[in-house]
């Protein structure tokens, strides 16, 4: 059985800093959902990013399940997934592997929105980056992943 760490949180808190800190730490795999999307590439991949839009559930968790399953037996690090409460739902119905710790991590909006924009300057080309974008991103992470919140809890997930 896998174990598993996610860490969860609005663009732009440093999901993938801290991901590949303590995946190099510790020597476990790590899986970064936006890593996975502009790798994998596509219209309708590309589409929703340029609009700040999540992809289809469906296809969010088949990406993360094709990845897994490579890895089978191994801990993995989970950077940005799930990110609504049907992917959460979906995984946990078709992978038995036990969530050991989820991180949430929090920032100031004005914090996130500068942090973004720094990192646009150094990864150029990235399509998520503009301010409409990250706006839609925002908007999008309030309505749809910061509900997983209650969720996590009310299921007794391990949330910090």
């Amino acid at each position: 059985m896998k174990s598993l760490i996610w860490i969860l949180g609005a663009p732009g808190t440093g999901k993938g800093k801290l991901s590949k800190s303590i995946a190099e730490e510790y020597g476990i795999e790590c899986l970064s959902m936006g890593e996975l999307l502009r790798k994998s590439g596509g219209m309708e991949i590309a589409e929703a990013a340029r609009r700040g839009r999540l992809i289809p559930d469906r296809k969010a968790v088949e990406l993360i399940m094709k990845e897994t399953e490579r890895e089978e037996g191994k801990e993995m690090i989970f950077d940005g997934f799930p990110r609504t409460v049907e992917q959460y739902r979906m995984f946990k119905e078709k992978d038995n592997a036990k969530v050991e710790l989820i991180i949430w991590l929090r920032c100031e909006k004005n914090l996130i929105m500068e942090r973004i924009q720094n990192r646009a300057l150094k990864e150029p080309g990235r399509i998520d980056s503009s301010p409409e974008t990250v706006r839609a991103r925002l908007r999008g992470y309030e309505e749809v992943t910061h509900p997983l919140l209650d969720v996590f809890h009310f299921d007794r997930m391990p949330c910090v």
